[in-house]
């Protein structure tokens, strides 16, 4: 995807979406990212999990945009949720989204992604993860 310059005289960005395409590649496959392949050029498409289904009231919305506005696309959100677990989210220890609204509060099934549920026990597996509770980062020279 090559991006013009806007209004034809700013410096073109050096690192387009395909330099970094298999990177979002890899994170969307480790984090398990749930959405539509949409085919929108403003919102690439990437290895996704299946998507959450639209509600009425979502699908009466979209369905009404798309009457009044036919170029308007009206798709759903994607997130961090596991829809489908793969096998890496099961190595992970992470389960199936149950819907039940607990994101907030830290997922009890790992399924919303978080460092706790997923980065941390998988840095943790390898024996080189350090915690240093209780520090404040600030690093002091004498």
């Amino acid at each position: 995807m090559i991006i013009q310059p806007k209004y034809g005289y700013s410096i073109p960005w050096p690192i387009r979406y395909d330099d970094v395409a298999s990177w979002y590649s890899h994170v969307e496959k480790f984090v398990g990212i749930s959405g539509n392949k949409d085919g929108l050029d403003t919102l690439p498409d990437g290895d996704f999990l299946p998507a959450w289904d639209m509600n009425v009231v979502e699908k009466e919305m979209q369905q009404a945009i798309v009457k009044a506005f036919p170029a308007r696309a009206v798709v759903i959100g994607r997130c961090a949720h596991l829809t489908q677990p793969n096998p890496i989210h099961l190595e992970q220890g992470r389960g199936q989204c149950q819907a039940r609204n607990l994101c907030y509060r830290g997922c009890p099934y790992g399924a919303y992604f978080s460092a706790n549920s997923s980065t941390l026990p998988w840095a943790a597996r390898t024996g080189n993860l350090t915690l240093q509770p209780d520090t404040s980062g600030t690093l002091y020279y004498l």
